[in-house]
């Protein structure tokens, strides 16, 4: 066997012992009950064993070739060949390395000694970065390596096992509760790319005929085009933010649409207003598409004005409830003019 095999071959050996060894490690105080749900952790994408450094001190507590306290890794994976020939494999930092006055001395149990050039080079290697290593004042601290000024927490391993294999939206969603939940869920399965237009029945393979849209019979009946693009949508938008007394809408997508209430200047308040209205919007919009079938089999014509009518009117009714914004008449809603 050649020595690049024989080797490999050790290397594996080597680490497959290290994790057992790793297994028996105890650990001081509360890491005791953090690290015994690890295997549970580990099948969330959680690696205990990598977040749990030791901050060497004066009491040098941590195991010497298992833990992370050195480098990047635990020395075992560094120095396969070396921890193989480990006599006490659950020694301790103490037992192997003194750090004094004159320098750094170190104390070695083999099985035997060391005989090849590969483990003589190892052995020059641990040598050189156990020698340039600085010991912290003060006694062994076991750190988070999440938050190193805050130290563990519950929260951080919550938010790492929430997005494990998981795909992250890029686009938050914002939930408006001065609007009935079943409005803001229109918006949400549009921004999620979840209303089924007739562009999305053709791309789950459902026959459509037709992909155009009911209203202008030109372009692909998408989330965008129904409710930004679409001619209809638009001269709707373009009352809309007149009346509601905020520059003209310019959007590259549905999502500009969503987020019309953070263009303008105004409180937090004033921004959830338009942010339920833009909302109401949507939902009535999507109210008339729902009614196609009449345009397409009467050829009726939905009408924009009594889309606008009915915007006002709900989105008055729903926000001036849920604020409790008693003051609010119906002629100043209708005006814009009222305090926010």
């Amino acid at each position: 066997m050649g020595f690049g095999e024989e080797s490999y071959g050790q290397f594996t050996i080597t680490q497959d012992l290290g994790l057992q060894y790793r297994q028996r490690l105890r650990y001081p105080g509360l890491w005791k009950q953090i690290v015994g749900v690890r295997t549970y952790l580990n099948q969330v994408g959680i690696n205990l064993d990598q977040l749990i450094w030791c901050k060497v001190g004066t009491e040098y507590m941590a195991a010497f070739w298992l833990d992370y306290w050195i480098g990047n890794q635990p020395l075992y994976m560094v120095f396969p060949l070396l921890f193989a020939l480990e006599k006490e494999k659950l020694c301790s930092i103490a037992d192997r390395v003194i750090w004094d006055n004159t320098g750094v001395n170190l104390t070695w149990v083999w099985n035997r000694s060391v005989m090849n050039n590969a483990e003589e080079l190892q052995l020059q290697n641990l040598t050189t970065l156990i020698s340039n290593f600085n010991v912290a004042a003060g006694r062994d601290e076991w750190i988070w390596k999440l938050h190193l000024s805050v130290g563990f927490s519950v929260a951080d391993i919550k938010n790492k096992a929430a997005v494990y294999n998981r795909n992250i939206t890029e686009y938050i969603f914002l939930w408006n509760n001065s609007i009935p939940k079943k409005v803001g869920v229109v918006s949400w399965r549009a921004a999620m790319e979840r209303l089924p237009t007739r562009a999305a029945l053709a791309a789950r393979n459902i026959d459509v005929r037709d992909t155009r849209s009911t209203f202008c019979g030109e372009y692909e009946e998408t989330n965008e085009h129904l409710l930004a693009s679409c001619q209809f949508s638009q001269t709707i938008w373009s009352v809309i933010v007149q009346w509601c007394k905020v520059p003209p809408l310019i959007a590259f997508s549905f999502k500009d649409v969503l987020d019309l209430h953070l263009t303008v200047n105004g409180s937090k308040r004033r921004k959830k207003v338009l942010n339920a209205i833009t909302q109401v919007v949507v939902w009535s919009v999507w109210r008339v598409w729902r009614m196609r079938n009449e345009v397409i089999f009467n050829h009726a014509s939905p009408s924009v004005v009594k889309v606008v009518e009915e915007i006002k009117t709900m989105a008055y009714l729903w926000i001036k409830n849920r604020m409790r914004s008693s003051g609010w008449s119906w002629s100043d809603w209708r005006s814009f003019n009222f305090v926010m």
